[in-house]
């Protein structure tokens, strides 16, 4: 059973915490924050940070110091589980009244090309419009630029390096997720693309690709 579950806001020393605890492998993360996976507190937090520590500082090599960039206590963040099995994340920011950002988004290498990219993405993209969000942003990878296409983002914008890896800026209207969320059930799974990664990319990496693949 897919399972999502959200921390919003965590203040700063959750954080911390958090942080320290990810050093740990992802499994064992949420026990050394002194919580648990589902907890929406320090232990899902926790887990979080380690699925990224997985996905982009060691898969994609991107530098902690980037990773952990000072904004993850304002913005919310999204566990995706596998029955109680840590599998993706992505984190939501606002940048005005009306438009959201996803960053951060990445699935595990053994759950990539499952559909869990997409499945994350439409939870997050729902959560901006249900929560006053006309248009999400975000900062895809290249390679997963066709993958965040499907789910109705458009690129926006020339190419630009992040992190060291190429990225697009893309951008969707929220009214229309319905319509494009169809779209994507019917077609083909996402193939491999990175990350919802490296730096903030969302890699979808912010990538099926999906780790992050947006990073910024």
């Amino acid at each position: 059973m897919r399972t999502l579950v959200s921390i919003v806001e965590p203040d700063s020393e959750l954080v911390s915490q958090a942080v320290t605890a990810a050093r740990q492998p992802v499994e064992a993360a949420a026990a050394a924050a002194g919580g648990h996976r589902t907890d929406g507190a320090v232990g899902s937090l926790a887990t979080v940070f380690a699925l990224r520590r997985a996905v982009f500082v060691t898969e994609q090599d991107v530098d902690s110091s980037i990773e952990w960039d000072g904004v993850d206590d304002v913005a919310t963040h999204f566990l995706a589980l596998d029955e109680s099995r840590p599998v993706g994340t992505a984190r939501l920011r606002w940048l005005d009244d009306e438009t959201a950002k996803c960053e951060r988004v990445a699935v595990r290498a053994a759950d990539r090309n499952a559909g869990w990219g997409r499945w994350l993405m439409t939870a997050v993209d729902d959560h901006a419009a249900d929560t006053g969000a006309t248009r999400c942003v975000l900062h895809a990878q290249q390679s997963a630029v066709t993958f965040y296409e499907k789910q109705g983002y458009q690129a926006v914008g020339e190419p630009f390096s992040e992190a060291g890896i190429p990225h697009r800026k893309m951008v969707r209207l929220l009214a229309n997720r319905a319509e494009a969320s169809e779209s994507a059930s019917e077609s083909e799974p996402e193939s491999k693309s990175e990350p919802e990664s490296k730096s903030e990319s969302e890699s979808v990496s912010e990538s099926e690709s999906e780790s992050e693949s947006g990073r910024e």
